[in-house]
C-alpha cells in the first residue's frame, strides 16, 4: 500500500505504483548540493562582464524628475495666476533689459509690466513655496539682473535655478557670453544651481564638439561648481546619447535637464534609452505647465536590474599619457566608454585574454588618427570609422569601414558596416602591449567594446563530468522497495 504522507510520495499510478522510501530524499538533497559544489567557477562569472572594474561599484539607481513650470511667467496676469492658492510651484521667467532695468520680457507686442525685483518680491512672501527658474536673455542683462538678485530674500525659495545659453549651437552664435555668465553666477553656488545651454534649433543632434566646448569650460574654468544643470532639447536626446553619456561621463556631478517644448509629447523610448544609457545619472524632465502627469513615472523611467547596473559602472580603463600640456582646455577628456582627444595621446591596457575590440571613431575635426599597439601602427584619415580589431592567438587582424557621420550618436544608428572594410591590417602580437591613441585634438573614440574569447568547452565538461558521477552513485544507494 503506498504511503499516506505526502513527502514519501513521489508518483503513484492507480495500477502499479513506485514507492520511494524517505532515504530518497536525503540522496537527492545530498546530490543537489554535489550540483552545487561543483558547478563550473567561470560560470559564475560569465554572468557578468569580463571587463567590469575590479572595485566594487558604490553607484546606485537614481530616479528621473518629472517638473511642471509655468513658463514665461512674464506678465503680471501670468504671475499672479501662478501664484494663486497655496501649493507649491514651479516659476520660470525671462529677463531681458530695458532702459538699464532689468524686466520680465514681454509677449511680442505688449509693453513689460513686471520689474525683476517686483518678481522677487512677489515669490519670496511666502517662505520655500517657489521654485525659481530666471533664463537670462542677453549678456548685456547680467550685471543688473545679478545686482538685483544680491539684495533679494532669495533664502526664501525653495531653489532657484539660473540659467543661460553661453554657447553655440545648431541656431549661432548664444545671446550671452560664456565667461561673463559664469563669473557672475559663480558667487550665487551652491545655493543656486548654476544652468547652462546650447543656442539651438528645434531639430537636430549635439555634436562632439559642442559637449567638448561644454566639458571644458566648466571643469577647466569653474571645477568647484556642485550644482550645475545642463539643459538639452528632448528632441535631440535620441540622436545625442552618445555624446550626452560622455558629457555625463566627465561630468559625474551635473544634472541633464530635457526640456519638452509646449506641445511635444513625451517620448518613452527616448527615456528608456536615455535611463539605459546612464542609470546613475541625474536626469530632471522639465515639462509645460499642462502636461499631464497621470502614471507619468511608470511609464517613462524603467527599472534598472543587476546587468546595467554593471554595464554602467564598467570602465574600459583609459590612461592620459604622461606628455600633458599643462592646459586643461587642451589635454585629452577621458569617460566609461568614449575618450575625447587632445594635444596628449591615451593608452588603453588590454588585458591578457582579450579577442575583440570594436570603437566608433569621429575624426570630423582632426581628419586623421594613429591607433598602435606595440610597434604596429594603424592611421586612419577620414570623417568617421567603425574599427574592429580581432585577435586569435598571437595574429591581430584590424579593419576600418568608413561610416556616416550623420547621427552617429544615435542609439537607432546602424551597426552594420560594409562587406568589405576599406582598410585592413594584420600583424603579430607578443608580449601584451597597451592600445595607443596618438595625439590628435578633437578626435573621438567611444562605443568601446572589449570582449574575452569564447568560453573553453572542453574546460566546462571536465568539471561536468564528477557531478554526473555523484549523481549516478547516489541513485544507486537508493534502496527501491519490491513493487
Amino acid at each position: 500500500m503506498a504511503p499516506t504522507s505526502a513527502v514519501s510520495a513521489v508518483t503513484i499510478s492507480p495500477h502499479r505504483g513506485i514507492v520511494c522510501s524517505r532515504p530518497l530524499v536525503a540522496v537527492l538533497i545530498f546530490t543537489l548540493f554535489a550540483v552545487l559544489a561543483c558547478a563550473p567557477a567561470h560560470a559564475a562569472a560569465a554572468a557578468s562582464p569580463q571587463h567590469a572594474d575590479s572595485q566594487p561599484t558604490t553607484t546606485s539607481p537614481q530616479t528621473s524628475k518629472f517638473t511642471r513650470w509655468s513658463r514665461a511667467t512674464n506678465t503680471r496676469e501670468r504671475l499672479s495666476a501662478a501664484l494663486s492658492g497655496d501649493q507649491p510651484v514651479f516659476v520660470e521667467a525671462d529677463v531681458v533689459l530695458d532702459n538699464g532695468i532689468p524686466v520680465l520680457q514681454p509677449p511680442r507686442g505688449r509693453l513689460w509690466d513686471v520689474t525683476l525685483n517686483e518678481l522677487l518680491y512677489q515669490v519670496t512672501q511666502k517662505p520655500k513655496r517657489v521654485t525659481l527658474k530666471l533664463n537670462l536673455r542677453s549678456t548685456e542683462v547680467l550685471p543688473e539682473a545679478f545686482g538685483v538678485l544680491m539684495v533679494a530674500l532669495t533664502e526664501n525659495l525653495v531653489d532657484l535655478w539660473i540659467h543661460a545659453d553661453v554657447l553655440s549651437g545648431s541656431a549661432g552664435k548664444p545671446p550671452v557670453e560664456a565667461n561673463s555668465f559664469m563669473r557672475m553666477s559663480s558667487p550665487f553656488h551652491p545655493f543656486a544651481i548654476i544652468s547652462l545651454g546650447w543656442n539651438t534649433k528645434p531639430k537636430g543632434a549635439y555634436s562632439w564638439g559642442q559637449v567638448e566646448s561644454m566639458a571644458r569650460l566648466v571643469s577647466c574654468g569653474y571645477p568647484f561648481l556642485s550644482r550645475v544643470a545642463f539643459k538639452v532639447r528632448a528632441s535631440m536626446v535620441e540622436a545625442s546619447l552618445a555624446q550626452l553619456s560622455w558629457l555625463l561621463d566627465v561630468m559625474p556631478n551635473a544634472t541633464l535637464v530635457v526640456w519638452y517644448a509646449d506641445g511635444e509629447a513625451l517620448n518613452p523610448n527616448v527615456t528608456h534609452a536615455l535611463r539605459k544609457a546612464r542609470p546613475s545619472a541625474h536626469i530632471v524632465h522639465d515639462l509645460p505647465h499642462d502636461h499631464r502627469l497621470e502614471n507619468l513615472m511608470e511609464e517613462a523611467v524603467p527599472e534598472m536590474d543587476a546587468e546595467v547596473a554593471k554595464h554602467e559602472s564598467a570602465s574600459i580603463g583609459w590612461s592620459v599619457e604622461a606628455n600633458n600640456t599643462g592646459s586643461c582646455r587642451k589635454a585629452s577628456l577621458l569617460g566609461r566608454n568614449a575618450v575625447v582627444l587632445g594635444d596628449n595621446g591615451v593608452s588603453m591596457v588590454l588585458p591578457d585574454s582579450w579577442s575583440n575590440f570594436e570603437a566608433k571613431l569621429d575624426l570630423t575635426k582632426p581628419r586623421t588618427l594613429a591607433v598602435s599597439i606595440g610597434d604596429e601602427k594603424l592611421a586612419l584619415e577620414g570623417s568617421c570609422f567603425q574599427l574592429v580589431l580581432n585577435r586569435s592567438g598571437q595574429e591581430v587582424t584590424s579593419r576600418a569601414w568608413p561610416t556616416t557621420c550623420k547621427n552617429h550618436g544615435s542609439s537607432s544608428s546602424s551597426s552594420k558596416k560594409p562587406t568589405a572594410p576599406a582598410m585592413v591590417k594584420q600583424w603579430t602580437y607578443g608580449e601584451p602591449a597597451p592600445l595607443k591613441l596618438q595625439p590628435s585634438p578633437g578626435a573621438v573614440v567611444y562605443a568601446v567594446r572589449l570582449q574575452d574569447p569564447p568560453e573553453d568547452s572542453t574546460a566546462a565538461a571536465s568539471t561536468v563530468v564528477p557531478t554526473l558521477l555523484l549523481l549516478f552513485f547516489g541513485v544507486l544507494a537508493v534502496k527501491v522497495p519490491v513493487l
